[in-house]
């Protein structure tokens, strides 16, 4: 039997289906009729937040609009559950925000890590009937009364695994030679230790055992049984963390300080000049790659290995290895040289107005001045950071300008903007010749590119979303490298440059939604590596004549393009990689029959496409949206 299965990338520990299918009961998602809130509660490490992400990932592409777990890490909905309960003021903006975007929408959207019962009341009361029938929310709380059973509320209580389960699990995780043995069957009986229900201590005591020799399992066996029955988790996470390698612990204390929630390919060179480079198994399951690649740790393993630090020295934070509070660290920074410092995240600083002076910090990798929401000025000393690799400015509203000095940070590899009101870039951007991912998405008050950025040539990422840029320069095509570009919601784009074909060999994504182009340039038959092509609500009168040169295509997106009329392209046949393929809200005619011949289409999306006079043969076993 299958020990371990996988949902979009996520591995599904022992147990969970048949908790999935349950969950899934209480959703009634056939259901288009009602709104239901489903409540999944249960003690800290019993597995809630990987059961809201199967449900997510199993039933998403049935909603109109999604508002998962990234979307609460995006602070849209965190912000309002994590604020004070006097703070009303805030939660009526909050829900005033969802009234307008959700209005008759059918939406999903969970909430992870919910202790705060007024929050909840409070979406639910005054914005919950404003979604249309059919929506769903998902609440995981350790709380079971954060709200009280309605028809319309439901709750689900996370079960503990029993001793099949856990063994299983373990086995997910551990690489001792026998697991089955007696010594441990019994260990892992939660008829003896509950504890061992938990499939948070099952992962951590997997997680020891690896690379470790019987005797040495054993030993710690003898260490943990009577914490175990005591549930003292503390002295079990004790424990494992003393079976640690000095660098495998270095490594944790960094995840659980600054690096969860970020991507790994940039925290990875926190150690890399070091000799002990982490590999996934080191990250797993204490600390996990998920999503987009971030780096993912349990919360009672992070506060563990908060406490760690604070230990160091409880009287003098600059005596300690990390710092993590970020009053505390501005205040340390403000007062000697930190020749040392590597990372310094002051995300949700909301009375920062100013930077403090970079200096003293010239070895910094990673600046975090995510959520700074009054942040108005960087400091000039900024371009001194000349290992700085990641600079990250989202969502800090009140920045209106970077200082010309960014451009000496000459190792940068990532630049952050999201969000913010930055007017322009300046001109000195084009000394950042390593840098690889520029994103100044929601920049509403970007007008235009600095004519340099030409010269980054290594960059692979650019996502200008919803910016008021209006032409992309012809230099764009000697952007040699780029793999990625997103112009969604740039409506005053009305043309792409002849010169973007110049990038064929690099580019994988292209993303012009929501833009003013109604025809594409001739050179678009030139990007040869292209992927996936998204041009949903926009102008295009036809289908692009030459799209069946892109042989690479594995998705084309093209719903809402009310002005998209007439045939697809009979060269349609030739695109062999072609996996999805929508059209909704669409005025196509007709369909090639060559279509029959794409045997890798797995979903064709007519819904609403109203104007379809006929349906050619298609391939079989397909998925097909009408």
């Amino acid at each position: 039997m299958e020990e371990k299965r996988q949902v979009a990338g996520i591995e599904k520990d022992a147990g969970a289906d048949d908790q999935v299918n349950n969950i899934m009961s209480l959703m009634n998602i056939n259901d288009k009729d009602k709104q239901i809130l489903v409540i999944i509660h249960g003690i800290g490490g019993i597995g809630k937040t990987t059961l809201a992400k199967f449900i997510y990932n199993q039933v998403s592409c049935d909603f109109d609009v999604l508002g998962g777990l990234q979307l609460l890490q995006a602070k849209l909905i965190s912000d309002i559950l994590k604020r004070e309960l006097e703070d009303v003021a805030f939660i009526n903006r909050g829900i005033e925000f969802f009234r307008d975007l959700f209005c008759n929408m059918r939406v999903l959207i969970i909430l992870d890590d919910v202790e705060n019962a007024f929050s909840v009341q409070k979406l639910v009361r005054d914005c919950f009937d404003c979604f249309a029938s059919g929506s769903r929310i998902l609440v995981t709380t350790r709380n079971s009364s954060v709200l009280e059973e309605s028809p319309q509320i439901r709750t689900y209580n996370v079960s503990r695994l029993d001793t099949d389960q856990a063994l299983q699990l373990f086995r997910q995780h551990s690489s001792i030679l026998n697991p089955s043995s007696r010594s441990t069957i019994e260990l892992l009986n939660p008829a003896s230790n509950s504890m061992t229900g938990l499939p948070l201590v099952i992962e951590i005591m997997g997680a020891v055992s690896n690379g470790k020799s019987q005797n040495a399992w054993d030993h710690f066996k003898v260490c943990v049984e009577f914490q175990l029955k005591r549930w003292d988790f503390q002295s079990i996470l004790e424990e494992g963390y003393k079976t640690l390698s000095y660098e495998q612990q270095q490594i944790f204390l960094d995840i659980a300080c600054f690096t969860v929630g970020i991507d790994s390919r940039i925290a990875w060179y926190l150690w890399y000049d070091t000799s002990f480079l982490p590999s996934c198994e080191i990250l797993t399951p204490l600390a996990k790659i998920g999503e987009n690649n971030q780096i993912w740790m349990h919360s009672m393993l992070r506060q563990f290995g908060r406490e760690i630090v604070c230990q160091e020295s409880h009287t003098d934070p600059r005596r300690r290895s990390r710092l993590f509070n970020h009053e505390i660290a501005l205040s340390t920074i403000k007062q000697k040289k930190m020749q040392n410092l590597r990372v310094i995240d002051l995300t949700g600083c909301a009375d920062l107005l100013v930077t403090p002076k970079f200096s003293g910090c010239q070895n910094l990798v990673i600046l975090i001045l995510e959520r700074c929401s009054q942040l108005v000025k960087i400091d000039h000393s900024i371009g001194d950071l000349k290992c700085l690799l990641s600079l990250n400015l989202k969502f800090c509203t009140e920045l209106i300008m970077l200082p010309v000095e960014v451009g000496r940070l000459t190792a940068l590899k990532e630049l952050l903007m999201d969000g913010t009101s930055i007017q322009e870039i300046p001109i000195s951007i084009g000394h950042l010749k390593q840098l690889e991912t520029l994103i100044a998405s929601n920049c509403f008050s970007l007008s235009q590119l600095p004519r340099t950025i030409c010269h980054l040539t290594n960059i692979s990422l650019l996502s200008l979303d919803g910016t008021r840029i209006s032409a992309l320069p012809n230099s764009i095509g000697e952007l040699v490298r780029l793999k990625h570009l997103s112009l969604r919601d740039c409506r005053r784009i009305r043309k792409l440059p002849n010169f973007i074909g110049n990038i064929g060999r690099s580019l994988v994504e292209l993303d012009v939604s929501g833009t003013g182009v109604s025809k594409f340039p001739d050179s678009l038959k030139n990007l040869q590596n292209l992927k996936v092509l998204r041009m949903d609500s926009c102008f295009f009168t036809e289908f692009p004549p030459d799209i069946g040169e892109l042989t690479s295509l594995e998705e084309i997106h093209a719903s809402w393009c009310r002005s998209l009329e007439g045939s697809i392209p009979s060269g349609i046949k030739k695109l062999h990689n072609l996996r999805i393929l929508r059209l909704r809200y669409s005025s196509i005619t007709s369909i090639p029959a060559e279509i029959y011949q794409l045997s890798n289409l797995q979903t064709l999306d007519l819904l609403h496409s109203n104007m379809l006079e006929e349906l050619p043969t298609l391939p079989p076993s397909k998925r097909i949206r009408l």
